[in-house]
């Protein structure tokens, strides 16, 4: 709530002597001031910046005085000229005992700043204390999908610093943050800022609990062209799993594989590649991927993407169907829910039954449908009719073709 702003000699000199009595901790005269003051005067905002006696002794990190304060009637919730209550200018400074205080108080943690951003913008700082502040604002309902007057929701921008601040993401998500989290003007999701930064954990924990691979930007970028053009092989595995387009193209015409190409990572180039992403794609500048690695003098990358040409040239039937995109990406899958498989088949056995097989993997949403499947059984069947070995279908060994050259499995 914004506060009164002293008016007139007396409001305005009283006001400015008790904040002066703040860096002075002269309690006894501010009681004293407070006490045969004028009205309010606790509870009233200076007239240039528009904060209160409250906010000046937060900014202090003076735990003791904020407490005082507050015992003297000073409101946790007013709000100074640029919207900035206490509890925010605490989280900033990552005083988490102020925050806790005056969480406790009754802190309103769901008012906005004149930008519209709540308190958990301020809390975006890669410290413990500033986890801390964050976790004591989320427990008194502060919005974990606050998206701020120019269309920045806090999740998202969080995620911009995911290499610092990834236990700080993960609380968030675990807190109701929306795994899809987008900026309203760009498009970019939080998925892209966490693949953009390599942050393999926080990609992983976006992607399981429904964040979009395939989502698009303003600019028609996906997760993978930003996890391209960091050259983040893990990641790019990881998005694979959860069944990513690897071939989507941009305004500037570009594929994944143009900037896998810039960044010189020959194992991205590789993987994108036999994934499906065309190494024949020319981008608005009439380039190939090959040319760009080239010309950056990248030459590992330079080769993976001329013997990808290859393949592409001969449509991969020299691989055979096995190796078809869906045969990787479900390898992929299968290697990134290993726990999860092994734990729905029971972990007693490697064998198990076809009819279970063909349970768990659609129980488990695999990315395949039932005809797929049911290659995928008759591969690993020879010899074992009714049954299939487990650690055989998560190493891949039955079903994904070896004939492409250094297959990155």
């Amino acid at each position: 709530m914004s506060g009164r702003i002293a008016e007139g000699p007396l409001e305005v000199l009283q006001i400015y002597r008790l904040i002066k009595c703040i860096s002075e901790e002269d309690k006894a005269f501010i009681e004293k001031m407070v006490k045969h003051g004028v009205e309010n005067l606790i509870n009233l905002c200076e007239p240039e910046d528009g904060k209160t006696v409250l906010h000046a002794a937060v900014l202090t990190n003076n735990l003791d005085l904020v407490s005082f304060l507050l015992s003297k009637g000073a409101h946790p919730n007013t709000q100074d000229k640029e919207g900035r209550t206490p509890v925010m200018l605490a989280a900033e400074l990552g005083n988490d005992r102020i925050v806790a205080l005056l969480a406790q108080s009754n802190a309103n943690m769901s008012l906005q700043d004149v930008e519209g951003k709540g308190v958990l913008f301020y809390c975006i700082y890669p410290t413990k204390r500033h986890i801390r502040c964050l976790q004591w604002a989320l427990k008194y309902r502060a919005d974990a999908n606050n998206v701020s007057a120019e269309g920045s929701h806090v999740f998202q921008l969080m995620c911009q610093k995911a290499q610092e601040c990834t236990p700080m993401c993960r609380i968030m998500l675990d807190a109701g943050a929306d795994p899809n989290a987008t900026n309203q003007k760009s498009g970019i999701t939080a998925l892209m800022e966490a693949a953009r930064t390599g942050s393999v954990p926080l990609v992983r924990a976006i992607l399981s609990r429904g964040g979009n691979p395939n989502a698009l930007d303003q600019q028609r970028f996906t997760a993978v062209h930003f996890a391209a053009m960091g050259g983040f092989f893990e990641v790019i595995q990881v998005l694979s799993a959860y069944s990513a387009d690897m071939d989507v193209i941009n305004c500037d015409e570009c594929t994944p594989l143009h900037y896998a190409a810039a960044s010189g990572n020959a194992n991205c180039c590789k993987f994108l590649a036999q994934r499906g992403c065309n190494p024949k794609v020319k981008n608005r500048e009439g380039l190939l991927p090959r040319q760009i690695a080239k010309d950056a003098g990248h030459k590992a990358a330079a080769t993976e993407l001329r013997k990808a040409e290859r393949l592409n040239r001969d449509g991969g039937k020299s691989v055979g169907p096995m190796s078809e995109v869906w045969a990787l990406k479900l390898h992929d899958w299968s290697n990134e829910c290993e726990t999860e498989l092994r734990q729905a088949f029971g972990n007693q056995s490697d064998t198990v039954t076809t009819e279970m097989f063909l349970s768990v993997l659609e129980a488990l949403r695999a990315p395949v449908n039932l005809e797929q499947l049911q290659i995928i059984i008759a591969a690993h069947q020879k010899g074992k009719q009714g049954s299939l070995s487990i650690n055989d279908f998560i190493k891949g060994v039955k079903y994904v073709k070896k004939a492409i050259p250094s297959l990155c499995l």
